[in-house]
C-alpha cells in the first residue's frame, strides 16, 4: 500500500518503494499463487484517488491472473516521474481474447478500465490465447488537467506510438504478418533448395537463407512487443550483404530468372520491420539493396545484347523485394491511421466517462454535506425544542445564523466546502468578519484552490472585517476572486507565498488584499503551504490533488 499524506491542500499521494528490500526488485508469492516479481523506480507524486484508483486495478489484475490464468509467473512493474506513471502487471499465463470478454465482467470491465477511467486514466488489455496477459495501467497529469477542466483537445489529439496504434487496430500483429511471410519464406526455400541440389557450389547461399529465415522469424515473434534498432539494423545489414554477395557465385546472366532468388529473399524481413520500425529503416535497406545489386551488375560483363534489354531482364527480379516492401509499407500505414482513430475513440470515451464519474462524485458530496447539514440542524431545532437552549440566548442566535449561512454556502458551491473549511468561515463569522460568496458558474471550481486561498486569507493576521469570494466562469477557465477589508500586508505575503508556481494576481493596498486566479492558467496545483485536508474529500472528483 502507498504512504498517503496531504500536500498543501492537496490529496497527494506517493506511490512509493514501499516495504521492500533494497534494489530494483523483489519477489513475492501472492495468496501462494505464483512468484510476484515487483520492479519500482522512485517515488511517483499524484492525487490520493489516482493511487487507490491504479491500486485497485493493479491489485484486481494480480486476482484474476493468480485465479483463472494459470501462470507460472506475474510480474509488476512502475515506471513514472512528476509527469505521470505506466504501471504494468504481466503474466505467462494462457491468455485470452479481449474482445472476447463479455461485457458483465465485473473484474476487468468495471474494477480495472473503470477505475482508471475514473481518475482520467487509460487502461489497455493485450492478450492472446496461449500468450500470456498484460495489463497496462497509464495516467498522465496533463491529461487529467485537461479532462479535469474540459479541455480534451490536448489530451485525445496526441499522436499515439505507431505500434500500439496497430495493437489497438489488429490486436496481435504477429498474425498477419505470419500469414504473409512464412509462405513466402517456405516457397523460396523450395527455390533455393532446387538450385542448391542442381549447383553444389552455392550450397553457402543455402545456409545464409536457412540464418536470414531463423532471423526473420525472431523478429517475427518479437513483433508483439518492440525490436530493437541494433537489432534491426544487423538483420537488415546480414540480408542485404548477403543477398549482393549471392552475384560472386550467381552468374550476372541469372538475374533474368529464378537464378535469382536471393534478391527476393529478403523481402519477407523486410515487410517486417517496415511495419513494426520507422519504416525509413526498411526502406534504406531496400534502396541499398537495389543499388548493390546494380552496380554488381554493371561491373561484371554483359548479359544481354543491349542497355535496353538488360534493364528489361533486371527490372523484374528486383522489382520483387520493392513491391513487398511498398504493399507492406502501405498496409502499416493504413492500419497504423485507423488504430490510431480507435485509440482517439477509446481515449475521448475515457474523458467522457470521467467527466460523468466527476459530476456524479461532486453530486453525491453534494448530498452528503447537506445530510450533514440537514443533521446539525436538526439536531440544534431539537434541543431548541427541548429547552437545552434558549431561542433569546445570544449563543443561540449566533449559532442559528452559523448553520443558516452554512447552507447557503452550500447551495453557492455545491460539493467544494467541506466540514474543515464551514468551520474555518464559522470561526471568522462568530469574530464578527463579513464572508460574502458568490459563483455564477456551471462547474464548481478546485475544492483545494479554495481551501488554500481561506486558509491563507483567514489564517494570517487579524480576522478581517469582510471577506468576499467570488467564482465567474471564462471561455477556458474559472475565475477564481478573493477580497478582503482592510488590507494586510502579512496577508497578501501568506497568499503569494500560498500560490507561487501559479499565475495568481496579489494586490495590497490600505483599504483591501485583493487575488485573482484562474483556475486553468494556474494549472490548480497543490500549494505549497500547510492546509488541512477535509475528511469527506471526493475520491475520483477530478478538482482533488
Amino acid at each position: 500500500m502507498p504512504q498517503c499524506r496531504g500536500r498543501a491542500a492537496a490529496g497527494a499521494c506517493r506511490i512509493r518503494q514501499g516495504r521492500r528490500p533494497r534494489g530494483p526488485a523483489h519477489q513475492a508469492h501472492p495468496g501462494g499463487g505464483p512468484p510476484l516479481n515487483v520492479e519500482v523506480s522512485g517515488a511517483v507524486p499524484v492525487p490520493v484517488e489516482v493511487a487507490e484508483a491504479a491500486l485497485g486495478a493493479a491489485a484486481e489484475a494480480v486476482r484474476n491472473a493468480v485465479r483463472h490464468a494459470e501462470a507460472r509467473a506475474l510480474k509488476v512493474r512502475l515506471r513514472g516521474d512528476e509527469h505521470g506513471f505506466v504501471l504494468s502487471v504481466a503474466d505467462d499465463g494462457v491468455g485470452f481474447s479481449p474482445a472476447g470478454v463479455q461485457v458483465s465482467s465485473v473484474g476487468l470491465r468495471r474494477s480495472v478500465l473503470r477505475r482508471m477511467a475514473d481518475v482520467a486514466g487509460t487502461a489497455e488489455v493485450h492478450s492472446s490465447p496461449g500468450d500470456g496477459t498484460t495489463v497496462r495501467l497509464v495516467w498522465q497529469r496533463d491529461r487529467a488537467r485537461a479532462v479535469r477542466t474540459g479541455e480534451f483537445g490536448g489530451a485525445v489529439a496526441e499522436t499515439p506510438d505507431r505500434m500500439a496504434s496497430i495493437r489497438a487496430a489488429v490486436g496481435d500483429v504477429r498474425r498477419p504478418l505470419a500469414a504473409v511471410c512464412v509462405p513466402y519464406l517456405l516457397a523460396t526455400g523450395v527455390v533455393a533448395a532446387i538450385h542448391t541440389v542442381r549447383s553444389p557450389q552455392v550450397s553457402w547461399l543455402m545456409v545464409w537463407y536457412v540464418l536470414l529465415s531463423a532471423v526473420t522469424v525472431a523478429l517475427l515473434l518479437r513483433a508483439r512487443t518492440a525490436i530493437g534498432g541494433r537489432a534491426a539494423a544487423a538483420a537488415s545489414a546480414f540480408a542485404v550483404g548477403g543477398a549482393v554477395c549471392s552475384f560472386i557465385v550467381i552468374p550476372t546472366s541469372g538475374i533474368a530468372d529464378d537464378t535469382s532468388w536471393p534478391i527476393g529473399a529478403v523481402t519477407p524481413l523486410l515487410t517486417v520491420l517496415v511495419i513494426v520500425r520507422p519504416p525509413w529503416e526498411a526502406l534504406l535497406a531496400l534502396v541499398l539493396e537495389q543499388a548493390g545489386v546494380v552496380l554488381v551488375l554493371l561491373a561484371g560483363p554483359p548479359f544481354a545484347d543491349s542497355w535496353g534489354e538488360s534493364v528489361a531482364k533486371a527490372v523484374p527480379a528486383l522489382f520483387a523485394p520493392a513491391l513487398g516492401v511498398g504493399m507492406g509499407l502501405a498496409i502499416g500505414q493504413t492500419v497504423a491511421r485507423l488504430g490510431a482513430a480507435v485509440m482517439r475513440a477509446n481515449a475521448e470515451r475515457a474523458a467522457s466517462a470521467a467527466v460523468e464519474s466527476a459530476r456524479q462524485a461532486r453530486e453525491a458530496m453534494h448530498r452528503r454535506r447537506l445530510a450533514d447539514l440537514d443533521e446539525e440542524i436538526l439536531s440544534f431545532l431539537r434541543r431548541t425544542a427541548s429547552g437545552a437552549l434558549s431561542p433569546q440566548a445570544p449563543q443561540t442566535r449566533v449559532r442559528a445564523r452559523m448553520l443558516d449561512q452554512a447552507v447557503r454556502d452550500e447551495l453557492h458551491l455545491p460539493g467544494v466546502l467541506g466540514r474543515s473549511t464551514r468551520e474555518l468561515l464559522g470561526a471568522a463569522r462568530a469574530e464578527g468578519c463579513v464572508v460574502t460568496i458568490q459563483s455564477d458558474a456551471d462547474h464548481p471550481p478546485p475544492p483545494d484552490l479554495l481551501r488554500c486561498l481561506l486558509a491563507s486569507a483567514l489564517g494570517t493576521g487579524p480576522t478581517p472585517q469582510d471577506l468576499i469570494l467570488s467564482v465567474e466562469p471564462r471561455p477556458s477557465a474559472l475565475l477564481v476572486s478573493l477580497v478582503t477589508l482592510p488590507g494586510d500586508p502579512a496577508r497578501a505575503a501568506a497568499l503569494r507565498e500560498a500560490l507561487t508556481g501559479t499565475s495568481a494576481v496579489v494586490e495590497d493596498g490600505t483599504e483591501s488584499t485583493w487575488v485573482e486566479v484562474s483556475t486553468y492558467a494556474a494549472g490548480v496545483v497543490a500549494p505549497p503551504i500547510a492546509v488541512p485536508i477535509d475528511g469527506d474529500s471526493a475520491i475520483g472528483d477530478p478538482a482533488a490533488g
